[in-house]
This record gives C-alpha cells, sequence and structure tokens, in this order.
C-alpha cells in the first residue's frame, strides 16, 4: 500500500508538473502567436502603404517631369511664333526650329522614345524617334482619325501603353518592338486659347517598371498599374490572370480614397490589396500590391510550427524524465512566464536578476537581452516619429510655390526683354536660374563645373547690387570641371561673407577648385574683417560637430546654419575623406578651405542634370 501511495504521489506529481509546463508555453506560444501577428500585420499594412506612396511619388514625379518638358515649348518663342503666326514661312525656317527643339525635346529624358510635332496652320508634322529620322510632311489635322475629337481637348491625357507607331510620317506601321505610353499635350495661343498645335510624347515602359521593380517581392507579390478603364498599364506578372477573380478592380473604382487598402479572396487565397491612385491630371492611373496573407504571415507560421515543434518535443522529455526533474526548475519558469505577461500588456521591464546557470538561466539572459532590445526599438521608432512631426511643422512653416515664383519671374524677364530693358531682363534671367538650381529636388549631386556656374549666378547679382564696391573671381581647373559633388557646397559659405564679412566699403571674394596628387583643393577666400579667435573657434566646432541638435541648442542657430549643411552634406557623400577648415587670411579676412581625398571623377550622371 505504501509503495502504491507513493506510485499515486509521482503520478499526481508527473499531472501537476505536465500541467505546470504546458499551460504556461502553450498560453506564450498562442499568445505570442496572436500579439506577434497582430504585430506583423499592422507593420507589414503600414510598411506596403508607406512602399506603395513612395512608388506613387516616384511614378508621379517622372510623369510630372515629362509634363513640364511638354510645356517648355511655349518658353521657345521663336518656335512659337513661328507655329502660330498666320504668314507662311519658309519650309526650312520651320523646319529646322522644329527640328531643334524636337531633338532637344527626345534626349532631355531617359525613356523618351518618339517626339511628334504638329503645326495647325502650316499643316505640318514632324516627328523624330531613337529608331527613325527626322520626318516631315504635310497632315490635314481635322481629316486624321486618329485626332477625333482632341483639338478641343483643354488638358493633357496620357493614353495606356500600346504599342509605337509613327503616327503615318514614316512610312512603317511599327517603329519598335517596345511597349510606350504617350503624352498627349494640345497647344493654344495663349492667352487666346487658339488652337495652333499638337506635341505627342511617347516613352517607354520600362521607366516605369524601373520605378516600381523595388516596391514588390518577385514571386510571392504582385504589383499592377491600372488605368481607370481597368486595363492593366503594367503587371508584375508575365502573364496576368484577368478572370472575373480581379473583381477588386471594380471595388478599388468604386472606393473614394486615393489611397486605402482592403482584404479579398478568391479560390487561391486571401490577400491584402493596397491602392494609391494618381491624379486625373496624369493618367488617373492606379497603382496595385497585392500581398497574400500566407505570404505576410509566413514568418510567424513558421515561428508557430517551430514552438509547436519544440514544444512537442520538451513535452515528450518531460514525460520521460519528468520523476526525475527537481521543483526548482518550476519557480524560474513561472518568473520567465511572469514577465512574458508583463511584455505581453506593454510593460517593458524585467523583474529578476538571474534564473540560473542552466538551460533555464540562459533563456532569462536572452530573453533579458530581447526586452531590451526591444524596449530600444520602441524609443528609436518614438524618436523618429516625433522629428517626422518637427520636420512637417517645419515643411508647412516654410510653404511656398517654387514654380510659381520660377515662372512668374521668366514672365516679368520677357516682360522686360520687350520693353528693351535688358539689364533687368539679365538679372530676372539669372535669379531664375538660381530658383531653378535650388529647387531642382531631384539632383542631389552636381558636377563642380554647374557648382561653380550656380556661384556666379549669385555673385553676378551681387555684383549687381554693389557695384564697384563687390570684386569676385572664380577659378575652375579644366580637370576638375566633370567631378561630381554634392549640391549647394558653394552658395552657402558665400552667404555667410556677405552677412557677417561685407562692408560697404569694398568687398572681394575668391573662389577657386584646383587639383594635385589625387586630392582636391576648395578654398572661398574674402578681404572682410572683425574676425577674432573666438569666431575661429565656433566656426571650428560647427564642423567638428557630428550632433545634429547642435545648432539647435545654441544661442545663435543663424551664424552656423550654412556651414553646417554644408558640412553635413560632405560627410554623407565622403563619409570622412574629406577636410574642411577656417584659416584667418594674413591681412584681413577668412578663408573656408575644403581638402577632398577620394574625389569621384566619373561623368556626372544625375537625371536631374542630364534632363535640363
Amino acid at each position: 500500500m505504501k509503495l502504491n501511495w507513493k506510485n499515486s504521489i509521482q503520478t499526481k506529481l508527473l499531472v501537476l508538473l505536465l500541467i505546470i509546463i504546458i499551460l504556461p508555453m502553450g498560453t506564450s506560444i498562442i499568445l505570442t502567436y496572436y500579439q506577434l501577428k497582430s504585430s506583423i500585420e499592422e507593420r507589414a499594412i503600414k510598411e506596403n502603404m508607406n512602399m506603395l506612396s513612395q512608388g506613387k511619388m516616384y511614378i508621379e514625379d517622372y510623369l510630372n517631369g515629362i509634363n513640364q518638358l511638354s510645356v517648355s515649348i511655349y518658353t521657345d518663342s521663336n518656335l512659337l511664333n513661328t507655329i502660330k503666326a498666320d504668314k507662311m514661312q519658309e519650309s526650312y525656317v520651320l523646319t529646322n526650329e522644329v527640328m531643334q527643339f524636337i531633338q532637344t525635346l527626345l534626349y532631355s529624358r531617359e525613356g523618351i522614345e518618339q517626339i511628334f510635332l504638329y503645326a495647325h496652320k502650316h499643316k505640318l508634322a514632324f516627328s523624330l524617334s531613337n529608331t527613325t529620322e527626322f520626318n516631315a510632311r504635310r497632315l490635314n489635322f481635322s481629316n486624321w482619325g486618329y485626332f477625333e475629337q482632341l483639338e478641343y481637348n483643354n488638358e493633357i491625357f496620357i493614353k495606356p501603353p500600346h504599342m509605337m507607331n509613327d503616327y503615318g510620317l514614316a512610312d512603317l506601321d511599327i517603329l519598335s518592338s517596345e511597349s510606350v505610353f504617350s503624352l498627349h499635350r494640345p497647344l493654344y495661343n495663349l492667352p487666346l486659347k487658339d488652337f495652333i498645335g499638337y506635341l505627342i510624347i511617347d516613352i517607354n515602359m520600362e521607366e516605369i517598371s524601373k520605378r516600381v521593380k523595388n516596391l514588390y517581392i518577385s514571386g510571392s507579390e504582385d504589383l499592377l498599374l491600372i488605368s481607370p478603364d481597368q486595363t492593366i498599364v503594367y503587371s508584375s506578372e508575365i502573364n496576368h490572370n484577368t478572370s472575373s477573380e480581379n473583381n477588386w478592380m471594380y471595388t478599388i473604382n468604386n472606393m473614394k480614397s486615393n489611397s486605402d487598402f482592403f482584404e479579398w479572396e478568391d479560390t487561391k487565397d486571401s490577400y491584402y490589396i493596397f491602392y494609391e491612385r494618381l491624379p486625373e491630371s496624369l493618367g488617373g492611373w492606379v497603382l496595385v500590391k497585392k500581398v497574400p496573407h500566407s505570404f505576410m504571415f509566413q514568418s510567424i507560421n513558421e515561428i508557430l510550427r517551430t514552438n509547436i515543434s519544440i514544444g512537442i518535443f520538451a513535452l515528450a522529455l518531460v514525460i520521460f524524465s519528468a520523476i526525475l526533474v527537481s521543483f526548482q526548475i518550476t519557480k524560474p519558469i513561472k518568473i520567465l512566464a511572469k514577465n512574458m505577461d508583463h511584455i505581453g500588456i506593454g510593460d517593458l521591464t524585467v523583474d529578476y536578476d538571474s534564473l540560473g546557470k542552466g538551460e533555464i538561466g540562459q533563456l532569462g539572459e536572452n530573453f533579458k537581452r530581447m526586452v531590451v532590445l526591444l524596449n530600444n526599438y520602441i524609443e528609436q521608432v518614438y524618436e523618429w516619429e516625433l522629428k517626422n512631426k518637427n520636420n512637417q511643422l517645419r515643411i508647412l512653416q516654410t510653404q511656398i510655390n517654387p514654380h510659381f515664383l520660377y515662372n512668374t519671374l521668366q514672365s516679368i524677364g520677357t516682360l522686360a526683354l520687350q520693353n528693351n530693358m535688358k539689364t533687368i531682363y539679365r538679372l530676372l534671367n539669372t535669379l531664375a536660374n538660381i530658383m531653378r538650381y535650388s529647387i531642382n529636388y531631384q539632383e542631389d549631386y552636381v558636377v563642380l563645373e554647374k557648382e561653380f556656374l550656380h556661384a556666379k549666378w549669385y555673385l553676378e547679382l551681387q555684383k549687381q547690387r554693389f557695384g564697384e564696391k563687390f570684386e569676385y573671381q572664380l577659378t575652375l581647373d579644366d580637370t576638375l570641371k566633370q567631378v561630381r559633388v554634392p549640391k549647394m557646397i558653394l552658395q552657402p559659405l558665400i552667404e555667410n561673407y556677405f552677412k557677417h564679412g561685407f562692408t560697404n566699403d569694398y568687398g572681394k571674394i575668391n573662389i577657386s577648385a584646383r587639383e594635385y596628387d589625387t586630392k582636391i583643393l576648395l578654398e572661398v577666400s574674402d578681404n572682410g574683417d572683425q574676425i577674432t579667435n573666438e569666431v575661429i573657434n565656433k566656426i571650428s566646432s560647427i564642423i567638428k560637430s557630428a550632433n545634429e541638435n547642435l545648432l539647435t541648442n545654441g544661442k545663435d542657430t543663424d551664424t552656423g546654419i550654412g556651414l553646417y549643411n554644408v558640412v553635413s552634406r560632405l560627410r554623407i557623400f565622403y563619409d570622412n575623406n574629406f577636410i574642411i577648415t577656417p584659416i584667418l587670411n594674413e591681412e584681413k579676412g577668412l578663408t573656408i578651405r575644403i581638402i577632398i581625398f577620394s574625389p569621384n571623377k566619373g561623368e556626372d550622371t544625375n537625371e536631374g542634370f542630364n534632363s535640363r
């Protein structure tokens, strides 16, 4: 009986031990699974929405760039006057002017395959592509079915993908096997709104593919670009299924929001469908991403299967060795389970020092490290969101439409030129060039020759302002003209001189760039006075500081933000392969010297620069 009693106690202890182990582990696995699933779902939705928004921005920026190119015909006054003139010009005059304009437009941006221009009053059509020579032919616009009802369309529109054709000018049905989409712009004699012509730009669909290829994982996710009439403009699948299972397209068309997501289920799988709608002025296309549930939760399902496998193995091991397991294991497991529950409700604190030296103790240490990493991650996310809100506030505080100012300057300059005020026109044109250079946000890096040209424009305006009281000199070695550098590294240094060093008596500034060995030496030297050691020390501290909050913590932030931005740009582009030093000149004034140890001497491949 005694043995039976012991056996009974051991059985009860075994059952109790199994319950103690199974319940916490099972509860932990289930809670962790649903919490991780919810977290992964929320994060995946946010990441996909952000990624799709970024893809929309890439496509929208490119289409806006093409749209801006189509408007450039209004800035070519000679060509515009020739096209809209009632009196017939000599054919070679019109042909030469059109050919120069079309050639410039064709090679101004990557992806443009063909340019078509129709001069309505002369009944002449012109075209040029990458695969054909320049063509010019008489064409009656009103009798050509291809352009029916387009003459009265006051807005541009984008034609969905199609095989590129010659518009009846090259005696060929197909110019290229490439698929293109077309931007159509009717031309008018402003402000009278008289129709004077038509401009078509054919763009290779590969340009769209370049901008969306990083938005999805091939083989697991699907990305589509759909026109308002539900035509598939682009698909990541080679043979996309257009069956009735794509009824989600109708759902998107019926949704009022331009950016959203929803869940969809068909016979194969369940999906998250994210979409971003482009403006109607750019075709009204919809960028869509399909993410299967099975792929989104693949990692958490693998974790669940792994945890279940580990649990089954542990359970078998416990059944086999439960009698040998002491009650000392129960205590650390409970402590660990308690802390895991705290994590589940958001309490990121660990209330134990150690769980021992065995496997449970190692698990406890790993858990503590995991909690520390998770806490650091949450703090980083919070800090990022705070910085993002601050940046948004700064953007709202400084919001202005630079393109409006640029176009206004062009209009004023044209008016000045018409009234024979050439000096005013020249100054306005210089200021417009400076604004265009500054607001081209797609151009982060430029060749040194262009940076010097921008500095020259700025100095020309100051020269006009101060006259004989100011002189400047620019020196640039021919071998350095095509070296790529960060944009806007000279103007802030020049502005500092006019803010803090220039006097009304006489001012002079010298800017030079020369090469020796494998280094580049940039110097901005002036004749300003009132430079003290305290000022030099302050400049040096700004240069050496890697703390982005340095300026906002100081009292006089205006004196250092330009220099700090220059240093930040150089650090991003060259890492630590540069030195920037303030030097007091022997007589008076200050020299800012920049030495670059490993310059990039390749040709400028910046798309924004090539497009000009």
